[in-house]
């Protein structure tokens, strides 16, 4: 695999995370690893299934609209519409390096799961998806929590050496 260089200089946070990696490895990887380990539950421990779903929901994410979503209401399941900013086949494989053929078939068993939606070659993130995939959005927002905790601290000890 191929390591991804610094564009530009790394920032304070990063700096910080590198030199104190030792020390707070376990605070980072912990809620990484429940969340991985909730998406492999989810989706039977086809990580590929994950890959797509997350390409489509930072797709529906980067949509404008998505801002003023109410969380309660896509968690509830009442929300009917997502905004959509649909992609395909092609450009999930060309992004996530996921063979096109093997997106293709994941994606068909993503439609029947109704966790997708298709028209024509253009594929949308669904609220069934949003609304049973909850569990997966908690780990998120707790891991970014926690990692934003992770870095204040270390900034604060920055400070106080």
């Amino acid at each position: 695999m191929e390591r991804v260089a610094y564009v530009g200089m790394p920032t304070l946070s990063q700096k910080l995370l590198r030199e104190n990696y030792g020390r707070v490895a376990r605070e980072l990887l912990s809620p990484l690893l429940a969340l991985l380990t909730e998406a492999h539950r989810a989706f039977a421990g086809d990580a590929e299934k994950f890959h797509i779903i997350l390409i489509l929901a930072l797709r529906m994410a980067e949509h404008p609209e998505a801002a003023s979503l109410d969380l309660e209401q896509v968690e509830s399941g009442l929300c009917d519409r997502l905004p959509a900013r649909p992609t395909n086949v092609k450009s999930i494989a060309a992004s996530s390096g996921i063979p096109e053929e093997t997106v293709r078939r994941k994606v068909a068993a993503l439609v029947r799961d109704g966790y997708v939606a298709r028209r024509g070659n253009e594929l949308t993130y669904t609220p069934k998806a949003a609304a049973e995939l909850s569990e997966i959005r908690r780990l998120i927002i707790r891991s970014a929590a926690h990692n934003h905790r992770t870095v204040a601290r270390l900034h604060g000890a920055d400070e106080e050496a």
